[in-house]
Order: C-alpha cells, then sequence, then structure tokens
C-alpha cells in the first residue's frame, strides 16, 4: 500500500508542477491563473497523462485509501479485542488452575497489542487483574474515552 500512495504523492507533485508553469507573473490575477489551471485542463480532458484526469484518479485513490484505513482501523480494533478477551480468559483460568493471577502474560496466547507491536498491558491490581491494548492512541489508560480496550476483574 504504501507504494500505492508514493505513485500518486509523486504524480501529484508532478502535475503540480506542471500546473505551476502556466500561471501568470502577477499573483493577484486571479482571472488569468485561473485560465492557466482550467484552460490545460479542458484542453486535455480525454488525456489520460493530463492533469485533470490525474486529479481524478488521484480524488478516487483518496476514497479509496480512507476506505482502506478505516477497515484497518476496524480489523485492528477487532483483533485488539479479541486478543485481550483471550489473554483475559487465560489469567482468569491461572487463577482457578494455582488459586494465584499470574505475574505477567509470557505464556498467554496472543498476547500482543495489534496497535503497539508490543505485549498487552497486564497489571495486577489489589483483588484482581487487568488486561488492555493500549488503542489506537497508544495512550493506554489515559487513552480517549472509547479508545481504550480492556478486560478487568473484578
Amino acid at each position: 500500500a504504501p507504494n500505492i500512495v508514493s505513485y500518486f504523492e509523486s504524480r501529484f507533485v508532478h502535475g503540480a508542477r506542471e500546473a505551476w508553469k502556466g500561471f501568470p507573473k502577477d499573483a493577484q490575477d486571479y482571472r488569468a491563473t485561473e485560465l492557466a489551471l482550467l484552460n490545460p485542463l479542458k484542453a486535455e480532458n480525454d488525456d489520460s497523462s493530463s492533469a485533470s484526469a490525474f486529479l481524478g484518479q488521484y480524488m478516487k485513490m483518496q476514497d479509496v485509501w480512507e476506505g482502506i484505513i478505516a477497515r484497518e482501523h476496524s480489523f485492528r480494533r477487532t483483533l485488539a479485542t479479541d486478543r485481550v478477551a483471550k489473554a483475559f480468559v487465560w489469567a482468569m483460568a491461572e487463577h482457578q488452575r494455582t488459586g494465584v493471577f499470574p505475574a505477567k502474560l509470557s505464556a498467554a496466547p496472543d498476547r500482543i497489542d495489534p496497535y503497539s507491536d508490543a505485549a498487552l498491558v497486564y497489571e495486577k491490581t489489589k483483588l484482581g487483574v487487568r488486561v488492555y491494548s493500549l488503542g489506537p492512541s497508544g495512550r493506554g489508560a489515559d487513552a480517549p474515552k472509547g479508545d481504550l480496550i480492556v478486560a478487568e476483574f473484578p
């Protein structure tokens, strides 16, 4: 995906440079600036390498890219929720089996936080445990409301 972004960013920069060449010397000459932008776009409208065709492709790719980012965010949140739940259930099972909560999550399955690529945060509290993902903000317990993915007992 980064290659697609780099490609379109380089095409956008090239298109902007080409448009800039036609700009008038007087920056206050708005009509000439408008014509400098619109005339080449109208003339090259059918050419797939034209600035207008490129801008159209770029705008479509922006929409696609925003959709990909939204899906990736949703996927990470689902994955983080699943991993927090699994780690929490593992800690509760260890407590049931041994009578004490484990000191850390080192043996828990799927203990990697998809937001930080580090282990999920595991804290022993006075009476129980708390397992959480740092969430999209990466701030953990200081995250904005709704960002934190947490399971705790009691």
